[in-house]
């Protein structure tokens, strides 16, 4: 530790984090059904569980697939094939960033999913890029 950290230095930092978790624990609230949603419609896929968390990083999407290795870790799943429905949503909450609103991520998840985006007075107004074809059964 270097001799010019303060205590207050620290507690800044702690205050930050539980600010942010607990902002997240309140938002994936909120989503819980959409999440659930999401993960029903991609029957606990790894691989395209892991193209979700490419779309949430707060990098824009390069359309690159996170490394399996790397998405198995984040998600702290074991299985090679599938991700439990528990693992996805502490992961959610565990990566989200404070500037993460509940309307990029329902936007995010929805469109992965064929869910209507926030706004739409019915399922039947989705938007044009989400068909199956140009959501998750196309990609990798």
């Amino acid at each position: 530790m270097p001799a010019d950290n303060t205590a207050q230095m620290y507690a800044d930092v702690i205050l930050q984090h539980t600010v942010r978790l607990r902002s997240a624990e309140i938002t994936v609230g909120k989503l819980l059904d959409t999440i659930l949603h999401f993960h029903t419609f991609v029957e606990g896929d790894l691989t395209k569980i892991g193209l979700l968390l490419a779309d949430l990083a707060p990098l824009p999407h390069t359309g690159e697939i996170i490394p399996m290795d790397m998405t198995r870790a984040l998600l702290q799943c074991c299985s090679g094939t599938y991700c439990s429905f528990p693992n996805l949503l502490y992961c959610t909450k565990r990566f989200m960033n404070k500037h993460d609103t509940e309307d990029r991520l329902a936007s995010i998840i929805s469109g992965l999913s064929c869910l209507p985006s926030p706004g739409l007075s019915s399922p039947a107004q989705l938007t044009p890029s989400c068909t199956p074809s140009r959501t998750l059964h196309d990609r990798p």
